[in-house]
């Protein structure tokens, strides 16, 4: 059974596979992060706050990865040691082997996702940049902006899919195309 499964898989064009989604982001895209981390939010004090817990995300998935890694690395040494030495025994050292290569396949992906992961964060780092920095006594002042336009959204129904086109820019109109939504919604609604 282990042998048909490495046969299949040596057969699968993995390495084609692999590069062809390197320049794709299978984190947040920069449009993503641009319409719907920051412009989703409805005061500059709201855009400051998701901002930062975005970045705080991926900072710490960047930590963890980097902790990972330098486990692995100790993990693969100690490996190494033991496979050139005679200590272990035939099961040991075929099970050694196996772990150690799967450590080693699995470093294309962590990899691929540490890239993602700093792009992204250079991406928030520049919309952070842009947005003013409050005081929590300027967060909290704007508050109430947040919450009465929040509620009053759900209320008139632009929730879900309706409130992330508003968060486009657009709206549906009547005849249920999409529209500026400066044509549908009053100023005071988006």
């Amino acid at each position: 059974m282990v042998t048909d499964i490495e046969r299949a898989i040596a057969e699968l064009p993995i390495e084609e596979i692999l590069q062809s989604y390197q320049e794709i982001p299978l984190g947040n895209s920069d449009y993503q992060d641009r319409v719907f981390v920051l412009g989703s939010q409805i005061t500059p004090a709201r855009q400051f706050r998701a901002l930062a817990l975005r970045l705080r995300d991926r900072v710490n998935a960047l930590r963890e990865a980097y902790y990972n890694l330098q486990r692995e690395d100790i993990d693969l040494a100690e490996m190494g040691e033991k496979l050139s030495g005679d200590e272990l025994g035939k099961y040991e050292r075929a099970r050694m082997l196996v772990d150690r290569e799967q450590k080693l396949s699995q470093r294309r992906d962590t990899q691929k996702m540490v890239d993602d992961a700093l792009h992204e964060v250079n991406t928030l780092i520049a919309l952070w940049r842009e947005v003013p920095h409050p005081t929590r006594e300027q967060f909290e002042a704007e508050e109430p902006i947040h919450f009465q336009k929040s509620l009053q959204r759900q209320a008139l129904g632009i929730t879900g899919a309706l409130e992330s086109l508003a968060d486009m820019g657009l709206a549906v109109n009547q005849k249920g195309e999409l529209q500026p939504i400066e044509n549908v919604l009053p100023k005071e609604i988006r």
